[in-house]
């Protein structure tokens, strides 16, 4: 007895220019979306850099600059890449520390300028609280006042809000860049 066999054949057909375009308009939303995520990303940056500052003296703030370079091309894994960066030298000082506190830093000296001597208190308090939450909360000089002609100032402890504030934002940004994508595939099909 012979075996039979049945065969099916299947066929199926795509239009490779549909295909191109739906490409092309993916890739499209993809860099939109990576842009979007990118600026919701400088707003919670500039956000966070707001709370950590928020009692500090308006003209050691930090002006918050946001640029992005780049684009996406589907298949070629390309990315677009967002900055933040200040020139505020007090925010600077604060943020990475001075003096001895710096890689090959050293004491150094304060003397007055404009008057015959220094007027200070003696303790600090810091305004910016990091933990695992970020704020700004009163602070600044207190204690005794004295006079000096010049002080020898060890520098000024670390306080890595910059470093604080990246690790906080990477999560949200994973979050974002994951809300943008899936809204961008959607959208393309």
């Amino acid at each position: 007895m012979a075996d039979r066999f049945s065969t099916v054949v299947m066929s199926a057909s795509v239009d490779l220019s549909d295909l191109q375009d739906g490409i092309k308009k993916l890739s499209k939303e993809l860099s939109e979306a990576m842009i979007e995520t990118n600026r919701e990303t400088g707003d919670v940056v500039k956000r966070y850099y707001r709370v950590a500052t928020q009692s500090w003296s308006t003209q050691s703030k930090p002006d918050i600059k946001v640029s992005s370079i780049g684009r996406f091309v589907l298949g070629n894994a390309a990315t677009i890449s967002t900055t933040f960066s200040t020139t505020s030298t007090p925010f600077i000082y604060v943020d990475l520390g001075t003096g001895k506190y710096r890689p090959g830093g050293k004491p150094y000296p304060i003397v007055p300028v404009r008057a015959k001597a220094l007027r200070f208190q003696t303790g600090y308090k810091a305004k910016t609280t990091l933990g695992s939450a970020i704020g700004s909360l009163p602070g600044g000089p207190f204690g005794p006042t004295r006079y000096s002609k010049g002080v020898i100032h060890p520098g000024i402890k670390p306080r890595n809000i910059t470093e604080k504030i990246t690790e906080i934002v990477r999560r949200e940004h994973t979050t974002i860049f994951e809300r943008n994508v899936a809204r961008a595939i959607r959208r393309a099909w």
